[in-house]
């Protein structure tokens, strides 16, 4: 306990030398570049720095962590150096008392466990609220989201006041997918297997070199070998990442709004980004190039309750029904895109092939397609008899355009400007047998997921003789 006094002590003395690190003055106060490096960096002499370093090393636990690894997230991580856990004290109590800064660390060197958010940016959907996909994972607001350097660029923050800004520059979600995991322990000391795995490679092989006789140079090779191995050259034998889980719910929870979800990348971060030793932690963006991902989604009221109902009904089906259901939502979700930013024909295509995967998937090889998803998809529908031909028809005008479109016909010649009333009405009713097969196509989906399986097709047929 002294040496902690003295430390927070020294701390105090050493704070009316400390200044804003290197970063506040390069960029926009708000940004994450700055509110980052103040938590975690400070300006300070070489002289002060070391002087606090040796006070660290006065105590065991620290002590212990040097040369140490901290697991920055399951496939990164990096060296501890006493001068990083210094500067993270200097740039802490610039703002609060020294002695709960140092407890503060002690508390998480002891409990030793390394909290970690994995977010997926999603375009398509912007809610004001949190909804909740279960397993856990939520759709959360962009705005929401703790301050990282990405969501400064798919919010469009300046990272400097002289940027200027680009038209169309960047993706711009609306929500991001989110799941809190922990992953430990956070830090390892030196002694310990990671750490000693960790040593750098230069060193390993130095140490092999300097053995005496051959057979023990050998020997200390393998071991060199072995130790890089699985430290660090180890590859990460099994990730951990939610991307295709959020891009499969994404799809589920696009059935309940009126444009398709698609995910724009993914990281790493802290959910506290006060932790020590934070460190840089590895993300990614994804089809950012695409320009549908330039427009911005107003926020809006979503029916919540129904999406994380249908979520949850679709996490309860079997895995051969999620199996068979993933090329219906994934076409499904491409063919709305394909509707509003691309062409009818793209949008036919998709539509046709997301109905034949979902109702003709285990046909006879020689039964008709057409009429089949055609009857299918009416009796799995339900209804009046007026529903039911409504239904029929919608189905086998999509999926007879499907097949015009997708034998080199169609819906207009591009290379000049439909001016006659006989391609406007052309125009018309493709559209309109698109946005009906669009809708059809959702509803059989989702009186899939609702029903927990795919029906008996041949009970279906007997109950309708």
């Amino acid at each position: 306990m002294e040496n902690l006094n003295a430390l927070a002590d020294h701390l105090d003395n050493l704070i009316p030398f400390v200044q804003d690190p290197e970063e506040a003055s390069r960029f926009e106060e708000d940004s994450a570049d700055v509110i980052f490096a103040r938590k975690h960096r400070v300006s300070v002499s070489d002289q002060n720095l070391q002087s606090l370093v040796t006070a660290l090393r006065s105590v065991p636990i620290f002590r212990e962590l040097e040369g140490g690894i901290a697991n920055h997230s399951p496939s990164d991580k990096a060296s501890i150096s006493l001068d990083s856990i210094a500067h993270w004290l200097l740039a802490q109590a610039r703002t609060r008392p020294s002695m709960d800064c140092v407890g503060e660390l002690m508390a998480v060197i002891e409990k030793n466990e390394s909290p970690l958010l994995e977010i997926v940016p999603v375009w398509g959907i912007s809610p004001r609220v949190s909804i909740n996909l279960g397993e856990g994972m939520k759709i959360v607001p962009i705005q929401d989201l703790p301050p990282s350097r990405l969501k400064d660029l798919f919010t469009g923050k300046k990272r400097h006041s002289y940027s200027f800004d680009i038209a169309n520059s960047f993706a711009q979600p609306g929500a991001a997918i989110v799941k809190e995991t922990v992953h430990g322990p956070l830090y390892e000391t030196s002694t310990s297997n990671a750490g000693r795995a960790n040593s750098p490679p230069c060193e390993l092989i130095l140490s092999a070199l300097m053995n005496p006789g051959e057979t023990g140079r050998q020997a200390a090779f393998a071991e060199a070998t072995q130790k890089m191995m699985d430290g660090p050259f180890k590859m990460e034998r099994k990730s951990t990442s939610i991307y295709n889980s959020a891009e499969e719910l994404a799809m589920v929870v696009a059935l309940c709004t009126d444009r398709p979800i698609f995910p724009l990348g993914c990281w790493y971060q802290r959910p506290d980004i006060d932790l020590p030793l934070v460190g840089t932690i590895c993300g990614y963006t994804g089809p950012t190039n695409d320009k549908p991902f330039y427009i911005a989604i107003d926020q809006q009221d979503y029916p919540v309750n129904e999406i994380e109902d249908l979520v949850r009904r679709y996490q309860l089906l079997d895995l051969n029904t999620r199996k068979r259901l993933k090329t219906p939502l994934s076409r499904l979700n491409q063919g709305r895109r394909q509707r509003v930013h691309h062409s009818l024909e793209a949008a036919a295509i998709d539509f046709g092939i997301a109905v034949e995967a979902l109702l003709t998937q285990d046909r006879d090889q020689d039964a008709p397609i057409s009429y089949l998803l055609r009857l299918r998809g009416t009796l799995l529908l339900k209804g009046t008899p007026e529903e039911k031909r409504y239904n029929y028809n919608v189905l086998k005008d999509l999926y007879k355009l499907r097949s015009k479109v997708a034998h080199g016909e169609l819906i207009i010649d591009r290379t000049s400007i439909p001016r006659s009333e006989k391609d406007q009405d052309r125009i018309h009713k493709s559209s309109n047998t698109v946005c009906l097969g669009e809708q059809v196509c959702i509803k059989l989906i989702r009186k899939i997921i609702e029903e927990g399986q795919y029906p008996n097709w041949d009970k279906l047929m007997l109950d309708r003789v």
